[in-house]
């Protein structure tokens, strides 16, 4: 006998998921704003392009640190508690970073304590889905789960088009005659007072939906079926080839996040494009306007893709992601590098809210689905570290950004083998769930 279907309330529930993802996109600012200020920070501490990628590639592990507990915590506190938790240490981490830099810290000891808002970043990943899964019903979450998954791309995109009004505070430096390498501070001292603003905001309007209006108590249970338990969902067979996808895409997105202006920056001889670095903060821009507009477009897309079909959309998104991976370093000119910009911009924002969608349908119960978000938010913040590790000792040890080309080709072969084994699980519990609740 079935339960009563909880009501939707629609306006409470995209209130709840707006303010969210505005909170949701300063936490990630916290962690992406070396997308513009590492050519900077490099020249301010004096540290090369090898030793810059291993510390922030090793700092940036306490994000997986971080992501591990997530799941339970999340279980146990709530999304709305866990998001007040990360906000509250993310803010004093900014702050005291920036007491840190002006008592002359070094690189290491300034990065060890960004490693506060690393580690509780790894924990913010699983919480934007589970308030769409919790406010929305099924056929309702492709368009908030897709916007709520815009929160790295409009953070990088705020990042890099407010980076060098900031920068130039500092002034220009007479030895150089270049932008004063300590007007990178100026970026974490914006980032503080939005961590501030968004805070209030969350406390003042984020909450979790009563239990008769939650759509994540609404799966159904089989009279006598044993209740399932959280570790449960680290046994699913579909949980790890999403694992495997997500980690691909958190790769390739990680090493675009971190280093594509750099890239864009270094000479030519490195395989670079020779760029100025203002010119290209403002290219690399393109792309996240180019987000921001697709995880609109995508939503609404998503509304009007059965669920049944994602499974095979899911193998297209895959194959299309490994080849900008594989594009991504490989820019014959400045000229080709806006086309493939825009590219970049609307592959990287389809695979999330597809994951997000299809994870609910693979589980059994609210506990595994907070343990699937749990390990994906571990690889996903994995992903970055590797990216930010690898792409820095691979470039520092043979010269060239073309030399991470094979990197790209063998997680693009990965990825869509994992895709290929997930259509066909998917299928099976898509048809094999639907018809319970027939």
């Amino acid at each position: 006998m079935s339960a009563t279907a909880p009501t939707f309330k629609k306006g409470q529930a995209w209130l709840v998921t707006i303010i969210s993802i505005l909170c949701s996109l300063v936490v990630a600012m916290v962690t992406f704003k070396a997308i513009s200020t590492a050519p900077l920070m490099m020249q301010y501490f004096g540290v090369g392009i090898a030793e810059y990628g291993s510390v922030t590639g090793i700092v940036g592990a306490l994000a997986i640190v971080g992501a591990i507990p997530s799941g339970i915590a999340l279980a146990k506190m709530g999304p709305r508690r866990l998001m007040i938790l990360i906000m509250v240490i993310s803010i004093i981490s900014t702050f005291l970073q920036i007491i840190m830099i002006n008592a002359g810290a070094s690189f290491v000891a300034f990065m060890a304590v960004g490693g506060l808002g690393a580690f509780v970043y790894g924990m913010w990943t699983v919480n934007g889905p589970m308030l769409v899964t919790a406010w929305f019903p099924a056929e309702k979450r492709g368009l908030p789960n897709s916007i709520s998954t815009a929160w790295v791309s409009v953070a990088m995109m705020i990042i890099l088009l407010v980076s060098t009004p900031l920068f130039m505070i500092a002034g220009i430096d007479p030895s150089t005659g270049t932008v004063n390498p300590y007007g990178f501070i100026y970026v974490w001292w914006m980032i503080a007072i939005l961590l501030i603003i968004s805070l209030i905001l969350c406390l003042i309007f984020v909450r979790m939906p009563k239990p008769e209006n939650s759509f994540l108590e609404a799966a159904p249970q089989a009279e006598g079926q044993k209740k399932a338990k959280f570790s449960d969902g680290l046994k699913l067979p579909a949980v790890w080839m999403l694992i495997i996808m997500f980690l691909v895409y958190g790769f390739i997105t990680a090493a675009y996040g971190n280093y594509y202006p750099t890239y864009l920056n270094s000479p030519v001889e490195q395989s670079g494009l020779g760029m100025d670095l203002g010119s290209a903060n403002l290219l690399s821009s393109v792309t996240t306007y180019v987000m921001l507009a697709m995880n609109f477009i995508w939503g609404f897309v998503l509304n009007k893709i059965p669920n049944k079909g994602y499974g095979v959309l899911n193998l297209v998104i895959s194959i299309l992601t490994g080849l900008v991976g594989i594009a991504m370093f490989n820019m014959p000119n400045v000229g080709i590098v806006a086309p493939y910009l825009i590219i970049y911009g609307i592959v990287s924002q389809m695979y999330p809210p597809v994951c997000f969608a299809m994870l609910p349908e693979v589980v059994d119960s609210p506990e595994q689905l907070s343990a699937g978000m749990g390990v994906l938010a571990i690889f996903s913040n994995l992903a970055g570290v590797m990216a930010t590790i690898l792409v820095g000792i691979v470039q520092g040890a043979f010269g060239t950004w073309q030399s991470l080309t094979l990197l790209m080709v063998i997680f693009t072969i990965a990825t869509i083998v994992a895709a290929l084994v997930f259509m066909g699980i998917y299928r099976k519990k898509f048809a094999q769930k639907h018809a319970e609740l027939a």
